[in-house]
């Protein structure tokens, strides 16, 4: 059995994990199965605020690029650019900082809106992934076990 970051101990079941073992918002059932919870808003059948748009954003808060945070997530540039521009425009802020290019090179950083989006949204996968592993609790048939 592999020892990556990302398998899941079975003894582990109800528990909730940090730190990459389990991705935000999962949580370990019984018989390895897990419970995702995610908050997606969409707007016009469009995913606008998504746990990967808030990646992205993280990204280029690290990478100080939206070039860099879009390649190291496998995002092309436009639809970086793209939904960028889309959530913004929901939230009515700015985001991103964009720098323009030149001598000095460009490059890009988060707004403090920015950055306090992706802490809140960080704090509500918590909450959610907490609300995922007390679900298994409440699914649970009462015949048969205690």
């Amino acid at each position: 059995m592999s020892s990556s970051p990302r398998s899941s101990p079975t003894s582990e079941r109800g528990r909730i994990h940090y730190g990459g073992v389990l991705p935000p918002g999962v949580a370990l059932w019984r018989n390895g199965a897990r419970a995702r919870a995610r908050l997606v808003v969409e707007l016009d059948g469009k995913k606008v605020l998504a746990p990967r748009v808030i990646r992205l954003l993280g990204e280029i808060g690290r990478e100080g690029s939206v070039r860099r945070a879009a390649f190291t997530l496998g995002i092309g540039y436009r639809h970086a650019i793209a939904w960028i521009r889309d959530l913004e425009s929901l939230l009515e802020c700015p985001l991103v900082i964009r720098r323009a290019g030149g001598a000095a090179g460009g490059g890009a950083g988060l707004t403090l809106d920015g950055i306090m989006l992706v802490r809140r949204y960080q704090d509500l996968e918590r909450a959610l992934a907490r609300v995922a592993a007390r679900a298994e609790g409440a699914l649970r048939c009462s015949r048969g076990r205690p």
